[in-house]
């Protein structure tokens, strides 16, 4: 009947409607990676590596890393350190378990020539007693309590474009400094088990 025909009239428009724009997207990505490709960008889908026009944000999903490397800020998600990870001037020489090391300027000056700098270290944090149903934490079976513990860590580091002394001093989720460390801009360390305070995600770095 017109009602029936009307409606596999409109599922054929829609199905081709739907083909087209499919095909209309993978037209514009493959443009983008051409474009990208012909812009030195290390965009490789096949391996699993992508890279943003600016090349300021690289993701590689088979290492599970991600690099943010601007001239105020630079980031790194690590889940290993089969490789040392160099963004600016900061060198990541040595992590004793996965983590996210962030180094931003708190003084609007590029990393480069800053003297006053905010480092923010996070190791892997769980609520006490969460669990999961394998190692892959794909299922969460019990979402568990505070507070959230986060896996102790050490990590060697250093600022390439310093020469001099470094002030490194711990700071409280609040901003309260604890008691700092003088330490040569050439080897860097931080080692949450001999902190009296506990282990902290703020470092407040001042160039002497």
């Amino acid at each position: 009947d017109e009602n029936r025909l009307g409606s596999l009239t409109l599922a054929g428009i829609l199905k081709m409607s739907n083909k087209s724009m499919i095909d209309s997207h993978k037209s514009d990505l493959a443009s983008t990676i051409a474009h990208l490709t012909n812009l030195n960008n290390k965009t490789n889908t096949s391996n699993g590596i992508f890279e943003s026009i600016t090349g300021e944000i690289k993701l590689d999903t088979r290492k599970r890393r991600l690099e943010i490397d601007t001239p105020k800020t630079v980031v790194a998600v690590i889940q290993d350190d089969s490789r040392l990870v160099q963004l600016g001037p900061l060198q990541i020489s040595a992590l004793s378990a996965p983590a996210l090391v962030a180094l931003t300027a708190i003084d609007d000056k590029p990393l480069t020539s800053s003297r006053h700098m905010l480092l923010i270290l996070v190791s892997d944090a769980l609520n006490t007693d969460m669990r999961f149903e394998d190692a892959s934490r794909k299922k969460l079976l019990t979402l568990g309590r505070l507070p959230a513990r986060l896996n102790p860590m050490t990590m060697k580091f250093s600022l390439k474009t310093i020469e001099g002394d470094v002030q490194v001093s711990p700071l409280s989720l609040a901003g309260k400094k604890h008691e700092s460390t003088l330490q040569k801009a050439g080897l860097l360390s931080i080692d949450w088990r001999t902190q009296s305070y506990g282990p902290t995600i703020y470092y407040e770095i001042e160039i002497k």
